[in-house]
């Protein structure tokens, strides 16, 4: 079991414009997909907890990680919870067959305003 940290960084400045534009990278070696992009396909194995957080590529702009959703309810065991302290999120991915791939959404704000913006990534179990 492993932990599994993800980097999502927001260009608030297209976001606030009308285009949400996310990147995400990750800590985990292998073959992970999608790396720099809104899509990153994680592969990670049952147990292993990924840890998530975000800043702005704008450096004035905070981004708060304000909503998890897990699209088809069986992803991660218990569902992933918001850490008060730092803003992350964590979770730890439940015991699904190996090859099964599924998404997730997270919603997020832009300097505590009450718009919220999405994106949908996806997680692969591997063996």
């Amino acid at each position: 079991m492993a932990d599994i940290n993800v980097l999502i960084v927001v260009d608030t400045k297209t976001t606030l414009a009308g285009t949400t534009t996310v990147y995400m990278e990750d800590d985990n070696p292998g073959d992970d997909t999608g790396e720099g992009t809104s899509e990153l396909h994680i592969n990670a194995s049952p147990g292993d907890k990924i840890i998530w957080r975000a800043t702005s590529i704008n450096q004035s702009d905070t981004i708060d990680l304000s909503e998890f959703v897990d699209n088809s309810g069986q992803v991660f065991s218990p569902a992933p919870t918001k850490n008060t302290s730092d803003g992350s999120w964590s979770g730890t991915v439940g015991n699904f067959p190996a090859d099964t791939t599924e998404s997730y959404t997270f919603r997020f704000k832009i300097n505590g305003g009450s718009q919220k913006y999405s994106w949908d990534p996806e997680i692969k179990i591997k063996t």
